[in-house]
């Protein structure tokens, strides 16, 4: 039986990762987000459009992966 706890480990632990995946990731684009607001206050179209670049690639991986990110506050005040 001993077989069938290592399949639950496995298991766990891909699920601990992919959370850890999911909030990383979602950590990345808010602070892209915050990052590309603070561009565009500033008036700096060079960080604007490689912040804007930066938010479209966490974007397409966060959709390659099925991670939601509809939830996640983006805003220039959260933290």
């Amino acid at each position: 039986m001993s077989a069938g706890r290592g399949i639950l480990r496995v298991d766990e632990k891909r699920e601990s990762n992919v959370s850890e995946f999911e909030t990383e990731l979602r950590q990345q684009v808010a602070e892209a987000y915050r990052a590309l607001q603070e561009a565009q206050a500033d008036d700096e179209p060079g960080a604007i459009k490689a912040y804007g670049q930066r938010m479209r690639y966490l974007v397409e991986i966060a959709e390659e992966h099925g991670v939601d990110l509809a939830e996640l506050e983006l805003s220039a005040n959260a933290q």
